[in-house]
């Protein structure tokens, strides 16, 4: 592993930590939402599918494929997700 890659890491984690520590607090200050379930969604979620991903793909090496065209493959996503909101009833962008 090289020195940089492990130094933006540890940032991007660090980043990670300290949105969540906001978001945390605001939910609880402004929201009143019980800082229990919203550290037991992050434990389960946050660190325990992360681990559990990380120890199923340790020693893996990724496929060799390329994204013809990327803008398509975008679309079709994004359009997916657009169709799911209705069954789910959210969407995290307004107007989308």
């Amino acid at each position: 592993m090289h020195k940089g890659s492990r130094t933006t890491g540890i940032a991007l984690l660090a980043g990670y930590v300290a949105v969540y520590a906001a978001t945390l607090y605001a939910m609880v200050r402004f929201g009143r939402f019980e800082a229990g379930d919203a550290i037991g969604v992050f434990a389960v979620l946050g660190i325990g599918f992360s681990i559990a991903a990380w120890l199923l793909t340790i020693g893996i090496k990724p496929l060799p494929c390329r994204v013809l065209e990327p803008g398509r493959e975008l679309a079709t996503l994004v359009s997916i997700l657009r169709q799911s909101r209705r069954l789910y009833g959210c969407w995290p962008l307004k107007g989308a």
